[in-house]
């Protein structure tokens, strides 16, 4: 059986249009069809997602296709796909997104090179909300971004060689993370000595169905449970301020945290500034942030003990992605 060194691992749930347009961005791909494989996790979906990756197969004849008869969620749909997948380098996009003709081959060029790297994520400018959402949501890995390099993975455009993923077993499963789990794998892998990097020019465009404010303030809130989580048990890494300790602190200052965030948004990246318009939007997105972050931190106070709120311990080693 001939050796395959790339494999694209896409979780799905519902969302058969958006996956067939996906399949078809991936069967465009630089690379040749038959020099990757393509693992669909279908994580329990009620729609016809078996019935459009059949379509695809003769375009993309490596595909793997595992259907779960019940949702699992990402994680888990996640580990499961790369574990039966069967290259060195494991990408990973998901079905909402439309990665470039040489998306592939630039992020597994630098995964081969350093072994974890993100790419870019760019977003359609219509409709409105999704556009505020990707620019509340994926600002830091605007491919016209300027200063540090982003800290954590995008679930959307990232490349991981496979000896990381075995070190590191995979990612959490825990529910508390269950809409964050590239960021909780992100700061696993910080963690453990491991370096990101950032590969702008590795790009896919983000175009969710999200086009309506609703959804665009449920999902920053919703999204801010788990992230807050995580900006605590990682606080050395993150640098996370003591007031996001505090529920009440929080909520008395969310309109000055969600401005200045807001604002630091469209100061650090030049690009953004043709989108000026979007900033209420994304304002109010951040302030949803804020609110959701102190909700979770209330209900923690009052079921989990202290301990939870200490940091979790320090590593002195260094990796290598070898």
């Amino acid at each position: 059986m001939r050796s395959i060194s790339v494999s694209v691992v896409v979780t799905t749930y519902n969302r058969a249009s958006l996956l067939n347009r996906l399949l078809q961005a991936l069967s465009e791909q630089t690379l040749p069809a038959a020099s990757f494989e393509v693992v669909v996790v279908i994580d329990g979906s009620t729609d016809e997602s078996e019935q459009i990756c059949r379509k695809w197969e003769d375009s993309l004849p490596l595909m793997k296709i595992i259907k779960f008869p019940e949702n699992r969620g990402q994680a888990a749909a996640a580990n499961v796909g790369w574990r039966r997948a069967t290259g060195r380098c494991i990408a990973f996009t998901d079905d909402d997104c439309l990665p470039d003709k040489d998306w592939l081959s630039k992020l597994c060029a630098a995964v081969e090179h350093c072994g974890i790297a993100g790419g870019a994520v760019k977003s359609p400018r219509r409709p409105y909300f999704v556009l505020c959402h990707n620019i509340a949501q994926f600002h830091a890995y605007s491919p016209s971004r300027r200063g540090d390099p982003p800290l954590l993975l995008a679930g959307a455009n990232m490349g991981l060689r496979r000896t990381v993923l075995e070190h590191l077993g995979g990612f959490d499963v825990s529910e508390d993370y269950s809409l964050a789990p590239d960021m909780a794998f992100s700061l696993a892998a910080r963690r453990a000595g491991y370096t990101i990097h950032f590969v702008p020019e590795a790009l896919v465009c983000h175009a969710p169905e999200r086009p309506d404010f609703y959804s665009l303030i449920s999902y920053a809130a919703a999204h801010a449970r788990c992230t807050v989580l995580l900006r605590l048990r990682y606080a050395a890494e993150l640098r996370t301020p003591r007031m996001l300790v505090s529920s009440a602190l929080l909520r008395l200052t969310a309109p000055f945290v969600a401005l200045r965030v807001t604002v630091g948004i469209f100061w650090r990246d030049p690009a953004l500034r043709r989108s000026l318009h979007t900033l209420p939007a994304v304002y109010i997105a951040k302030l949803a942030w804020c609110f959701g972050a102190a909700a979770e931190l209330s209900e923690r106070r009052k079921k989990r003990p202290a301990e939870f709120w200490k940091q979790g311990p320090e590593t002195g080693n260094s990796h290598t992605a070898d």
